[in-house]
């Protein structure tokens, strides 16, 4: 029992010694953490600061570009038919308007020659009613003539009836004095009855020229009626010859332009569709307009709205290498492809030997017109943290440091074109420490 009570005073004295000791440490312990982070905002680093300066440089746009012929044609076949000949092959030069390739198109060469001779057929018609018409007009003459002499004769016999009803009142005078006898009365009234059956015979021959004019006339009409329908067919006829001889054409496939024959899928006794009834059928040449190409620069959306026509481009191209190619903008197409979000500039290339080839693929420097105002620093005075990003220490009108992330635009090797500070900030130059926000620095030039 006494040992146990010594133990037990002994771990006593022994715990609260420990509790001593491990308080003491403590103590000594923040008093040093303490002094630690006192230290650096206590300390002041002497530092040289250099002012951030302004520039204006020309806006340069670099996107990739692509060659593209001047003009570019498909060729498909309007008519089904069978290939008689291929007259060209790629890379053969041909003329606008050379023939490619040829289709053969028997049977409607022997439509062609059916309807020619049905158009024979119709200009014989047309002419026997040419024929008609010169007959009826023939008819109306004639009739125009004997109402005429109709006519006269009304004439002869109205003088002959005025003459003999004088001569009748003479005689019906000279009877009633009984200068002559009665019967010569009798024989003047005999006459003058004979003369008005006379007349009017002759007005009823009047009636009938006239009726007999009148047919006529609407025999003209009919004949002139049926020149106009025998014309008529001749022309129609004409008109499907004609048609068949515009189909016919689209026998021989031919080129649309002055180019080179990039592409050839068709060869002789090969039956080609017509590209009328489906627009996805194949073609059977492709022609390229190449001794004047254009040059397609896709421009993204930040930039679209500087770009105008006269517009400096620098191309270059892997298979020229270290050549360049001044070119300028001809024009854009002034609307954003809703996709890309970019905007198409095209340039045109002069391309008399041919060297720049549909397809290819090289670099764009393109000089807009408008200017821009950047700030320039010396390079020493940007730092890089550990992924690469660009920063400068400002200092501020107090004294103190501020940390600012920055964009860079340009590196020449001495200066830096950036953006995210302003011209006229002092910004630490190079120095061996790093930096925090708030840090107070002693600047060493005024």
């Amino acid at each position: 029992m006494l040992l146990t009570n010594i133990e037990s005073a002994c771990y006593d004295r022994f715990r609260r010694s420990v509790t001593l000791l491990v308080a003491a440490v403590t103590t000594v312990g923040g008093l040093t953490s303490a002094s630690a982070q006192e230290k650096p905002s206590a300390e002041v680093v002497s530092v040289r600061a250099v002012v951030v300066g302004q520039d204006q440089v020309q806006r340069t746009i670099t996107q990739p570009a692509t060659i593209e012929p001047y003009y570019r044609a498909e060729i498909r076949s309007r008519l089904t038919e069978y290939v008689e000949e291929v007259c060209v092959d790629i890379g053969d030069s041909v003329a606008q308007g050379d023939i490619l390739a040829r289709l053969s198109i028997p049977e409607m060469q022997k439509q062609a020659d059916v309807i020619a001779a049905k158009i024979g057929r119709l200009q014989a018609e047309e002419r026997r009613a040419e024929a008609g018409v010169a007959l009826a007009t023939a008819a109306v003459t004639s009739a125009r003539a004997l109402l005429e002499q109709a006519r006269s004769l009304v004439v002869a016999r109205d003088a002959e009836l005025k003459a003999i009803d004088a001569e009748t009142s003479r005689v019906r005078d000279l009877v009633g004095r009984a200068a002559v006898e009665g019967r010569l009365l009798d024989e003047v009234t005999a006459r003058r009855d004979a003369a008005a059956a006379n007349r009017q015979a002759a007005l009823s021959a009047v009636g009938s020229a006239e009726a007999d004019t009148v047919v006529a006339q609407a025999k003209l009409k009919a004949a002139e009626a049926d020149a106009d329908v025998a014309r008529a067919a001749t022309d129609v006829t004409r008109a499907e010859l004609a048609q068949l001889r515009v189909l016919m054409g689209f026998a021989e496939l031919k080129a649309p332009f002055a180019g080179i024959v990039t592409k050839r899928t068709v060869n002789p006794g090969e039956l080609v569709g017509s590209a009328a009834g489906s627009s996805s059928s194949a073609s059977l040449f492709v022609v390229h307009q190449i001794d004047r190409v254009r040059c397609h620069i896709s421009v993204p959306e930040r930039d679209a709205a500087y770009v105008r026509p006269g517009d400096r481009i620098v191309l270059t191209f892997p298979s020229f290498s270290g050549e360049q190619i001044d070119a300028a903008v001809t024009r854009t197409s002034l609307s954003l492809d809703p996709e890309t979000r970019t905007i198409l500039v095209e340039a045109e290339l002069p391309n008399p030997q041919n060297r720049l080839v549909p397809g290819m693929f090289g670099q764009a420097v393109l000089s807009i017109k408008s200017s821009a105002t950047v700030s320039i620093l010396p390079s020493q005075a940007v730092r890089f943290d550990g992924k690469g990003a660009a920063q400068v220490f400002v200092i501020l009108d107090d004294s103190t440091v501020a940390v600012k992330s920055l964009q860079v635009l340009s590196d020449d090797g001495k200066t830096l074109q950036v953006s995210g500070v302003d011209p006229g900030q002092r910004v630490i130059d190079a120095h061996l420490q790093r930096f925090t926000d708030g840090q107070r620095v002693q600047v060493l030039n005024p």
